[in-house]
């Protein structure tokens, strides 16, 4: 009883974040077109992007961190033509703010949701 134990201990409880933990929860950026764009780390295996009502999920298939620079690949090809990648890129600027680029767009600050 006691190696499950430590066995669960070690190995994390449930999908709660480990590698994303500098920057779990839901992020936001407020456009000029009124538009609300949002990230959500929620675990190390999921991301969730949304514009407003439109959502995406994507699997993590692997994170890189290198000082405050944090490298998300995910299971789909981002953004269009030559700008297409898998690749989310995550800059921690502080606590409650974070700087996101992606195939999907470049880079943009954005704050954290209470």
């Amino acid at each position: 009883m006691g190696v499950l134990a430590v066995i669960l201990i070690v190995s994390g409880c449930g999908d709660s974040p480990v590698k994303l933990a500098p920057i779990a929860g839901k992020w936001i950026r407020r456009s000029d077109q009124n538009q609300n764009w949002t990230y959500e780390f929620t675990s190390d295996t999921a991301v969730r992007f949304a514009i407003d009502q439109q959502s995406r999920k994507w699997s993590i298939t692997e994170i890189r961190r290198q000082g405050s620079i944090i490298e998300i690949d995910v299971d789909e090809l981002l953004g269009r033509g030559a700008a297409q990648n898998s690749t989310i890129t995550v800059e921690i600027i502080s606590e409650n703010t974070i700087c996101i680029s992606s195939g999907l767009h470049t880079e943009m600050l954005f704050e954290k949701v209470p």
